[in-house]
């Protein structure tokens, strides 16, 4: 089949029946859920029968004098497709040549198998039937359902219902991992910084941001220039010269901090603050992802 120009597609009973290109005309003989032959005006190709799945996935079409099998992943990406002699192919839809996508619903939506989402959000989502996530195919289940409307997914024998939820008896939890979790969540409640002398402290450190500047940072900067140069002197030389070259580079590290210190009243005092809430910070963000770690061991655990 050539894949250029107009195509027409007709469709019977919501299924997709014929598809036409210019002289050339493809006929998709079926039940009403799973194709079973296709129909070419093509010489080449000529009269087929397809061997499909329960949803309809076309997986060979034997069409003398060649057959032609094809594999999906579970998204429905097969990289023999489009092919000149198959039509249908994942969940019996036709893969368009020029997007390597799939028109659902009579072309409502379009799906992509190898980005395995729609490509566009579903009108019914995320408060009615299309689901929370508007972009999602068969709610990332498409080995047991699919969607042939592009609106609300359904089993693969065909039915427009999604399947029944399975009743999930949850294994019995470790104590020790419960003891553990109260025990991070324990602690992790005792940090929160809208404790009011916390916000007090916190209020602070901005008011002083806010009036003075860069004085946080510029003290930041001279304290740990200090440390280094301390450092330095500490390993010592051994040239005598270029050791006392160090101690005094020391010395004037730290008497740049004191001069500081002096003529910005109060400036110690707000880095120790700042400090104190950065600390605080990291220790939450610390317990956060070990509380979520081991929310979600205990959540494996579970389901075994």
């Amino acid at each position: 089949m050539k894949r250029e120009g107009t195509v027409h597609y007709f469709y019977q009973s919501g299924k997709l029946s014929s598809v036409q290109q210019g002289d050339q005309i493809s006929r998709s003989i079926q039940t009403p859920d799973i194709p079973l032959a296709q129909r070419n005006t093509d010489t080449t190709s000529g009269t087929g029968l397809l061997a499909v799945e329960n949803g309809g996935s076309v997986l060979r079409l034997h069409a003398l004098p060649k057959t032609e099998v094809h594999a999906f992943t579970a998204y429905g990406y097969d990289p023999t497709l489009p092919s000149s002699s198959t039509v249908l192919g994942f969940n019996a839809e036709r893969l368009d040549t020029g997007s390597e996508s799939y028109v659902l619903g009579n072309g409502y939506r379009v799906f992509s198998p190898i980005l395995m989402r729609f490509l566009s959000p579903d009108s019914l989502s995320p408060f009615d039937d299309g689901g929370i996530n508007g972009y999602a195919y068969c709610a990332g289940d498409p080995i047991n359902h699919l969607d042939p409307s592009g609106h609300v997914q359904g089993g693969k024998n065909g039915s427009a219902v999604p399947a029944p939820q399975k009743n999930v008896t949850f294994a019995p939890l470790p104590p020790e991992r419960r003891s553990e979790l109260d025990r991070l969540k324990q602690k992790r409640a005792k940090l929160t910084p809208y404790e009011p002398r916390l916000r007090e402290d916190q209020n602070k450190v901005l008011n002083y941001s806010y009036h003075k500047p860069g004085n946080l940072k510029k003290l930041d900067d001279l304290l740990q220039n200090a440390r280094v140069k301390n450092e330095i002197a500490a390993s010592g030389h051994r040239n005598s010269d270029a050791a006392f070259k160090q101690i005094v580079d020391a010395q004037q590290a730290e008497s740049a901090v004191k001069h500081f210190y002096n003529v910005n009243p109060g400036v110690q005092n707000m880095y120790e603050l700042n400090n104190a809430n950065l600390k605080l910070d990291l220790k939450i963000s610390s317990l956060d992802r070990k509380i979520n770690s081991l929310e979600n061991k205990i959540s494996f655990m579970r389901n075994q």
